[in-house]
């Protein structure tokens, strides 16, 4: 199914949905609800503005396994929405059909309370491992790893491997891979299910596994996490504690998710708009106020910033008032040759494309791209200031753009590399931060530069 026809069946799902609700067919919303796929009756269940009609069709999705599978695709505010208008049973058996990862993640959204309540319901067979997740930081491989996997001693020969796969890969959440590990429970080695399917029956794992194996620690940030399951090609990544120890894995799903939450938050951040509002249809108009505010009041300050300096350069400004024509320019240009900096080297430094080592060659080649716009820019738009005024009115522009060129490319990288050393998400250092600071340096070397030639050789005579 090509993109544009699963668009188009979300719209037709979404507008049946709708008609039916209103029409109180409960009858027909009952087959069509449990006809579509768990991510599609969540999608449905996000656009319902109206807390009853959430708790209508969600009501009418038969079984908890298809309950589980619904809530673990909603966002965090909606699945709690939902969550919570259940009755103990329902939300017990809820959390019973969810993954042990999803489970800890809905408790860890829960009221302490409640969360606390629901783990001495729940069967110990499910709790514990639940309450171990619950342990973890919530962005950390800990907090985003299942304690689901297939483990097995070196000693183990490949056929018990495959009686035993035939009788319990079902309680595993990935079986491609296959963990080898010592009588401390120590990570040793990792095969596949290839590597285990081609070998003789009699072959010990410990001389067929391939070591060392990719790992990560339980405290490793899960965006490293995402970068490091995508540079090595991996459909899981094993975890392991601070004695190397196998304790969950994480699979390629979660990591899914995980690199469109860290995107689309650094595209928020990058915004403006803080980086908490990845789930949009959910944020109201108060949260989504108190979020943006704070960053666009960094360009109110930027404005004043702004008319102050436009004060201060009064006395140049009247000694030759076709100056002034020329300012938007030299912000404009300043500002967004930043931002491409900043976003460039933003988006590197999150993905793992730009290391540390690599900061000097970003930032030479950042600035040779400045220094060609700025020449390109401040060329023809200083060559438009002669033209229509004087030889000294295009001096003035055209190496003002240059500088500011420069300028706002050192900016625009220098920026998240600092932000990034000083421990603050260097995302927070774009969008409003960066464009504000260099349309106050455009207009401070413009109306800088333009001051110094009056004071050096007084105002031309007009054309």
């Amino acid at each position: 199914m090509s993109v544009n026809e699963l668009s188009q069946r979300n719209v037709l799902i979404l507008d049946a949905v709708h008609r039916l609700l209103r029409r109180g067919a409960v009858r027909n919303l009952t087959k069509m609800v449990n006809k579509m796929y768990p991510v599609e009756v969540a999608k449905a269940l996000r656009h319902l503005d109206d807390p009853s009609e959430k708790r209508i069709v969600f009501g009418l999705v038969a079984g908890a396994e298809r309950r589980a599978g619904v809530i673990s695709e909603l966002d965090p505010n909606s699945a709690v929405a939902v969550f919570t208008e259940l009755t103990r049973a329902e939300q017990i058996d809820i959390l019973h059909g969810l993954d042990t990862d999803d489970a800890a993640d809905l408790m860890g959204l829960l009221p302490a309370d409640m969360a606390t309540y629901l783990l001495e319901e729940m069967s110990e067979e499910h709790s514990g491992g639940v309450a171990d997740l619950m342990g973890y930081p919530a962005e950390t491989a800990g907090g985003i790893m299942t304690p689901q996997f297939l483990a097995f001693p070196e000693d183990t020969d490949a056929q018990t491997v495959i009686s035993y796969l035939q009788e319990h890969a079902a309680d595993a959440e990935m079986v491609f891979y296959l963990y080898v590990v010592d009588a401390g429970g120590v990570l040793k080695g990792v095969l596949s299910l290839r590597d285990l399917l081609t070998v003789p029956p009699s072959a010990r794992l410990g001389d067929i596994m391939h070591a060392p194996v990719i790992k990560a620690g339980v405290f490793m940030d899960q965006e490293a996490v995402a970068r490091l399951t995508a540079r090595y090609n991996l459909l899981a990544v094993p975890v392991v504690d601070p004695d190397d120890r196998l304790v969950g894995i994480i699979t390629v799903d979660d990591v899914i998710d995980v690199i469109r939450e860290e995107a689309t938050e650094d595209m928020l951040k990058m915004s403006g708009t803080g980086g908490e509002g990845q789930y949009i249809l959910s944020v109201g108009s108060l949260r989504a106020y108190r979020l943006r505010m704070p960053w666009l009041l960094v360009n109110v300050a930027g404005g004043i910033a702004g008319a102050a300096l436009l004060t201060h350069f009064s006395g140049t400004l009247e000694a030759m008032l076709v100056l002034a024509a020329f300012i938007p320019v030299s912000m404009a240009l300043g500002g967004s040759l930043g931002l491409q900096s900043s976003t460039i080297v933003v988006r590197g430094l999150a993905t793992g494309a730009i290391e540390p080592s690599d900061v000097r060659r970003v930032f030479l080649r950042e600035l040779r791209v400045g220094a060609l716009v700025g020449l390109t820019c401040g060329t023809l738009v200083g060559g438009v200031a002669l033209l229509w005024h004087n030889p000294w009115l295009g001096a003035v522009v055209g190496l003002s753009l240059f500088s500011a060129s420069c300028v706002a490319v050192i900016t625009g990288t220098l920026a998240p590399v600092l932000f990034q050393r000083l421990r603050i998400d260097p995302a927070i250092s774009s969008g409003p931060l960066v464009t504000t600071i260099n349309d106050l340096t455009g207009l401070i070397i413009y109306l800088g530069m333009a001051t110094l030639m009056l004071v050096r050789h007084g105002a031309p005579p007009a054309p």
